[in-house]
């Protein structure tokens, strides 16, 4: 599952040390290496699917390795679900300045961001920040992160003007599509019904 999360495709094995060897982020890497033993828990999954190596697993090793296991997935949980709240907190923030009529700060930003601990810079924030203007776009509201600006230039960086010609969007003159983008956004989100 975590493969299919990360956008891998997995490769066909019972080894789970392969596995965990084919994603690409060492969060992951790293809480596996300290929750589960993983050559353990391989075992038991070559040998649920072939029945004569069942009887080469002691109990207590399977019980370990379920622990473990158990106890890792428990874990990704907990982190998707802080991703979640971190995402939806990001997305509350930048619908309140474009109310606002006003813009925020990438560090303004990540300090709005109770949930996860986050860097203006960090990778899982310009992931974050990717998903959310696509989503507003496919509902017809624009890109929301049109209102984050660099605290260097007071305008979008490159990635924003990046994903919206991945849009569709015509960002030959970027300051009037910017401008054009703040409009609409801030038009949307003062809207009477923008809140309901």
């Amino acid at each position: 599952a975590v493969l299919i999360a990360e956008g891998v495709d997995p490769p066909l094995t019972h080894d789970l040390e392969k596995l965990m060897d084919a994603l690409p982020s060492s969060k992951w890497k790293g809480e596996l290496r300290r929750t589960v033993n993983l050559q353990v828990l391989s075992s038991w999954a070559a040998g649920s699917r072939y029945p004569a190596l069942i009887a080469l697993i002691a109990h207590n090793l399977v019980r370990s390795a379920f622990e473990g296991a158990d106890s890792f997935v428990q874990e990704v949980a907990r982190r998707i679900t802080l991703c979640f709240k971190a995402r939806e907190e990001a997305s509350d923030s930048m619908i309140k300045v474009a109310a606002r009529k006003s813009l925020i700060t990438y560090s303004e930003l990540v300090a709005e961001i109770s949930s996860l601990d986050l860097e203006p810079h960090s990778e899982y924030l310009s992931h974050m920040l990717g998903e959310i203007p696509m989503e507003e776009h496919k509902a017809g509201r624009g890109m929301l992160t049109v209102v984050l600006v660099r605290k260097d230039g007071n305008r979008p960086g490159r990635g924003f003007f990046q994903l919206a010609r991945s849009l569709g969007y015509d960002t030959g003159d970027e300051e009037t599509f910017w401008k054009r983008g703040l409009e609409n956004v801030y038009r949307i989100h003062n809207h009477p019904c923008a809140l309901l």
